[in-house]
């Protein structure tokens, strides 16, 4: 039918099994696009300041729960904000809270991720067919 199958997949610990399901990806898709090392959750946070991540976080409060980053801008604040994102499910209340501003930009990864993606979809692309997304670090001084 002439549709290219592009694919959009994090990445878990290295094992038999996920290497067994990405082989399951690849075989059924063009291109596979597989996000940096670690959680989702992180993928969405890297590349930010983490002030901008603790003004996201705060927000958090009205689903319930106490701010994850508690007003701490800090990587282990970072990390306690990401398994709180997964374990309560709040992936899109969290991205809604970093797009408060109507003209902000997308985070790092996901803005790279939609570029390789633009990429694998031109029916001329020969390159591989996993693109890994590189890990982005958090900007110096945030």
């Amino acid at each position: 039918m002439g549709f290219r199958v592009l694919a959009v997949i994090d990445r878990d610990k290295d094992s038999d099994q996920t290497t067994d399901e990405l082989a399951k990806i690849q075989a059924a898709c063009d291109a596979v696009v597989r996000l940096p090392p670690g959680a989702i959750e992180r993928a969405m946070a890297d590349g930010l300041p983490l002030k901008s991540l603790a003004d996201a976080s705060a927000t958090l409060t009205e689903y319930g729960i106490p701010d994850p980053m508690g007003g701490q801008p800090t990587e282990g604040a970072v990390t306690n904000l990401c398994k709180v994102i997964h374990k309560q499910g709040l992936h899109e209340q969290f991205l809604e809270a970093l797009y408060a501003e109507s003209n902000a930009p997308h985070p790092p990864v996901i803005s790279m991720t939609l570029a390789l993606l633009e990429l694998a979809a031109d029916p001329s692309h020969s390159g591989p067919g996993l693109i890994d997304v590189p890990t982005v670090s958090r900007p110096a001084g945030a």
